[in-house]
C-alpha cells in the first residue's frame, strides 16, 4: 500500500549525536534539493524563543490538506548551536528567534506576527497547491511539472512535434513563441517545398 506523502517536520536540539547529525543531514539535503524550508532558529533561555515554540508546533493545524500532504515543505526548529553545521541558510543571526524561508538559493526573513495562524498563512503564500500525482506548481521551479498526456501528444521522441500536433495548431491564434515561429516559418517552408515539387513536375 502506497504511503500518503506529507510535509516534513524537523526538530534539532540538545547534544550533537548520531540522531541530531542524521536530522542535520536530512535538513541540509532538503535545502540543497530546493525544497520549501521554513526555519526557526532559537537560543536556549531566550524568552521570545520559548513563547514562539508552541505556535510554531501548531502550524500544521492551520494548513490546508494539500499543504499537509506536500513532502517538499519542511518546517524546521533548530538550536542556534547547530547553525555552523547548516548549509546555505544565510548569514549568522544577530538576534533570536530568527525565522527564515529558504528555497532554491533564496532566503527571506519573517518579521510579522508570531502566531500559528500567521505562520500558516506565510507558508500558504510561499508554496503553491500540491498535486501528489506529479508535484504541484503554479509558482516556483520546484513544483513545475508537465502533464504527461499533453507532452506525448505534442512531441515524439527526439523532441520533434508530431504531425497530428502540427495540424492542430491554429495559426490565426497561435499559442506561445514556438507556435508563432512554426506558423511564420514552418508552414512557409512547407509551401515552398511543395511549390518546388510542382515546378519540377511541370518541367517534366
Amino acid at each position: 500500500m502506497t504511503e500518503t506523502p506529507k510535509l516534513q517536520i524537523i526538530e534539532i536540539e540538545g547534544p550533537l549525536n548520531k540522531k541530531s547529525e542524521k536530522k542535520l543531514e536530512k535538513l541540509n539535503h532538503g535545502i540543497k534539493s530546493g525544497n520549501h524550508v521554513f526555519l526557526f532558529l532559537f537560543m536556549v533561555g531566550c524568552g521570545p524563543c520559548e513563547s514562539t515554540k508552541e505556535p510554531w508546533a501548531n502550524i500544521p493545524h492551520h494548513l490546508t490538506d494539500d499543504h499537509k500532504k506536500n513532502p517538499q515543505i519542511i518546517i524546521a526548529r533548530v538550536d542556534k548551536d547547530f547553525y555552523p553545521k547548516l548549509h546555505s541558510v544565510g548569514k549568522e543571526p544577530m538576534g533570536f528567534p530568527t525565522l527564515r524561508y529558504i528555497s532554491n538559493g533564496g532566503i527571506e526573513e519573517y518579521e510579522k506576527d508570531r502566531s500559528a495562524e500567521s505562520f500558516a498563512e506565510w507558508i500558504k503564500t510561499k508554496v503553491p497547491r500540491y498535486d501528489k500525482r506529479g508535484g504541484a506548481g503554479e509558482h516556483g521551479m520546484a513544483f513545475r511539472h508537465c502533464n504527461s498526456k499533453t507532452l506525448h501528444t505534442r512531441r515524439r521522441s527526439g523532441g520533434k512535434w508530431s504531425l497530428k500536433y502540427k495540424r492542430s495548431i491554429n495559426c490565426r491564434r497561435p499559442k506561445g513563441f514556438s507556435q508563432k515561429q512554426h506558423c511564420k516559418y514552418g508552414r512557409k517552408n512547407k509551401h515552398m517545398k511543395s511549390g518546388t515539387k510542382t515546378r519540377k513536375r511541370t518541367k517534366r
